[in-house]
């Protein structure tokens, strides 16, 4: 079974900063995983923009705030004036497929309606196959059920009743 392990991204823009946590480090193939989002803006940021760019076996499942808009696997929220609760956007993702990285874009717009930033450089969530896990060793342990115990009883039973018939003789 192959495995993923997703490590935190970190995003640094003159006047925005971002942060991306995923809820657990090993999303294995055909589950689901939350990410979250965190904004901490300076005071004359008046507009973000939020885009992320799903990688081949990722399905974005939802969001809060809902993107803006989508095409292909390009999420994007387009924020502006929009309020966003406790500076977060959270949403969530199923792996369909093996191993990935995350992209993503981020552009911060000032007061006047110039962009800021419009590149952004961020460390990608690091994405490695679960290492393999050795078979388990064989084991000298017995274990009886009661089906096996009642079984040995009625086997140990009729042994006896041999035996008696046998010894009448």
């Amino acid at each position: 079974m192959t495995g993923m392990k997703i490590v935190g991204l970190l995003v640094l823009l003159a006047s925005l900063t971002l942060a991306t946590s995923v809820e657990r480090e090993l999303v294995v193939s055909g589950s689901s995983a939350s990410a979250m989002l965190t904004i901490q803006a300076s005071s004359n940021v008046t507009g973000i923009i939020v885009t992320e760019i799903f990688p081949e076996g990722a399905v974005f499942s939802w969001g809060v705030p809902a993107p803006s808009k989508q095409s292909g696997n390009e999420y994007t929220w387009l924020l502006f004036d929009q309020a966003l609760a406790a500076g977060k956007i959270t949403y969530s993702f199923t792996n369909t497929q093996g191993n990935f990285t995350a992209e993503g874009s981020w552009k911060t717009v000032d007061e006047q309606g110039a962009v800021v930033n419009a590149t952004a450089k961020k460390s990608q969530p690091a994405v490695r196959p679960q290492a393999p896990q050795p078979a388990p060793a064989p084991s000298a342990q017995f274990s009886f059920g009661a089906v096996e115990i009642i079984g040995a009883l009625v086997l140990l039973a009729l042994l006896l009743l041999i035996g008696l018939k046998l010894g009448r003789k």
